[in-house]
């Protein structure tokens, strides 16, 4: 019996016709180094030499044969009607190119994909059906290889999404995929092959083969750049906007791949990370029910690492926000976090090249390195039909906290590791600035000896020669109130810790403060030293990361309770009202 249609049935299959030489950048990881032997690194020049001269042979008889790129259907897709897992009927027609799917439950149209496959593409047409059969979820996708240049291939993916109750619009997405991508087999030289190869060898690998070539195709180096868009708007039930989201995320990704059996500690068919670079950027405007702006909000979050180097990570994160009541603009706040990695004290993930693109790491490493299209058409059914696709990755972040880093300062305290967070709010009256509060808080390593000495720190405890705190901790507060556009008054206040070290008895920890108030022409300053941290000099030492962790939270949960209602989950509701009460919160 013929299997029915899965996610891998419809797929498009392409052939890149002209491999490129690789970037100069196309290196892997700096691990121990191992000598090589003249006589090994002979063999190997030799062995590359070979290699590039039937590559370029290759190259030469691809371009006389084919000067661009063939899709086709799999061959394994067949017309006929299918029972599938959940109980219902399938009903697939295929011819000339031409694509029909309708899907049945007892009798009655639930779902309908009527598409087409080109020669540089595919459109799909995809609808959902209630139970008197009105479309509820229509998503028109397009998918298209572009042409790629120096070694790197090309595809994207847009769809146009709308949903439906009742007749009634309810809510509509715009989006696309751009994913750009580059392996050593296709795009390399005999450089970045020879860095390979001494890679494996840095990696334990006791032996190299004698046919270089094939060792070189089974371990490969991937780039990849992933950008993804979205446009989104929901409507309330006067056809309002009730929220607007703009989204913006976007992943450069150097992975490591096994494609053969086990070489060194790499199982076969495996690939690894090697390093990622993300960007993502979230702007939310949310709106009462008479369609005047309530909130408005844009959140930047930004993360570097390498994953075999422990020390070298950094996370950037900005948050700013608008709030207003009637349409006048009431309160203003805006901030940053930066964080740095430590060997002993790493960052929170972020979604990888797999979870991006919706893959599971069979799909990902294939015999052969993939190019763009086909790892973005891989499960071309479920990224055609489920709007959500392409955020689950996110989401699944967002639910684990992986974001919230000024959320987890400003409740469990200063981590160890160095950090830079600011936060400034403004309240207005009438259009007119009345008052500023701004909130910093930061650590630094403590220097050498100090760190050799003190592999951890606990608060509310004497001191001792392994108790030196690992970062020593600075934080800021300052409060302006205005009257008639000028500063009416000014207080402001700052802590910093430092250590002395005495080698002859426990560390010295004290706090430095300075208190400075100015207010009618007149002014005065306030100066303690006292022993101990900034838990006995400053009463509100995390003010600033919950500053920021409060706007920040907000709109990583509109965005989660938005791709939740993408995919007919249930969240919290009640938006507009948790942001109403929000305008009253007490100040400080």
């Amino acid at each position: 019996m013929v299997q029915p249609i899965d996610s891998a049935t419809l797929q498009t299959a392409s052939s890149p016709a002209i491999r490129a030489a690789s970037p100069s950048d196309s290196s892997v990881v700096d691990t121990d180094t191992v000598t090589i032997s003249e006589e090994a690194q002979q063999k190997l020049r030799a062995s590359f030499a070979n290699q590039a001269m039937l590559q370029a042979a290759e190259d030469r008889a691809g371009q006389e044969e084919d000067g661009g790129t063939a899709w086709k259907l799999s061959s394994g897709m067949k017309s006929g009607e299918y029972t599938l897992k959940n109980g219902n009927t399938q009903v697939v027609s295929i011819e000339d190119g031409k694509l029909s799917i309708e899907e049945f439950k007892d009798g009655r149209l639930v779902k309908s994909v009527k598409g087409s496959i080109s020669d540089s593409g595919a459109v799909l047409d995809t609808e959902f059906y209630d139970k008197s059969g009105e479309v509820v979820q229509s998503v028109h996708t397009e998918i298209l290889e572009l042409r790629g240049r120096g070694g790197w291939s090309s595809a994207s993916m847009r769809r146009d999404v709308q949903w439906f109750k009742d007749g009634r619009l309810t809510g509509d997405m715009r989006d696309e995929m751009l994913l750009d991508s580059w392996n050593s087999n296709g795009g390399a030289d005999n450089v970045d092959r020879e860095e390979r190869i001494n890679a494996l060898l840095n990696r334990g690998v006791k032996a190299v083969s004698s046919d270089v070539g094939s060792l070189a195709s089974q371990v490969t180096l991937e780039k990849h750049i992933a950008t993804y868009h979205a446009d989104i708007r929901e409507y309330g039930d006067n056809q309002k906007v009730r929220r607007d989201i703009v989204l913006d995320h976007e992943g450069r990704y150097k992975q490591l791949s096994n494609r053969g059996q086990k070489v060194g500690d790499m199982e076969e068919l495996t690939t690894r990370e090697l390093e990622h670079d993300t960007k993502l950027s979230i702007e939310i405007r949310d709106y009462d029910e008479d369609g005047e702006l309530v909130r408005s909000a844009a959140l930047g979050d930004r993360q570097k690492d390498k994953a075999d180097t422990s020390d070298d990570g950094k996370q950037d994160q900005s948050v700013e926000v608008s709030w207003y009541n009637e349409g006048e603009l009431v309160r203003r706040g805006y901030g940053s976090m930066t964080l740095r990695e430590t060997a002993h004290s790493g960052l929170a993930s972020r979604p990888g090249l797999l979870e991006t693109l919706g893959l599971s790491e069979a799909q990902y490493v294939s015999e052969e390195p993939q190019p763009a299209a086909d790892l973005l058409n891989a499960n071309l059914m479920e990224s055609s039909a489920e709007p959500e696709f392409f955020m689950a990755g996110l989401r699944r972040h967002i639910s684990a906290g992986d974001y919230s880093d000024a959320e987890g300062i400003a409740d469990n305290g200063s981590p160890d590791k160095p950090y830079d967070i600011s936060w400034t709010d403004e309240l207005y009256s009438e259009g007119d600035l009345v008052m500023r509060k701004k909130d910093t808080q930061s650590a630094r390593k403590a220097d050498y000896l100090h760190h050799e000495r003190a592999l951890e720190f606990h608060t509310a405890r004497g001191l001792t020669e392994n108790d030196s705190p690992v970062v020593l901790r600075k934080t800021g507060h300052e409060v302006e109130r205005y009257e008639n556009g000028r500063v009416r008054s000014r207080q402001s206040a700052e802590s910093r810790e430092s250590m002395k070290m005495r080698l002859d008895e426990p560390d010295r920890l004290t706090t430095h403060s300075v208190f400075s108030n100015e207010e009618d022409g007149q002014s005065s300053t306030t100066v303690i030293t006292a022993d101990g941290g900034l838990a006995g000099a400053d009463v509100d030492p995390d003010a600033a990361a919950r500053g920021l962790a409060n706007e920040a939270e907000l709109t990583l949960h509109g965005l989660f309770e938005t791709i939740c209602e993408m995919s007919g989950e249930e969240t919290p509701k009640g938006t507009s009202a948790r942001i109403r009460l929000d305008l009253h919160k007490r100040w400080s």
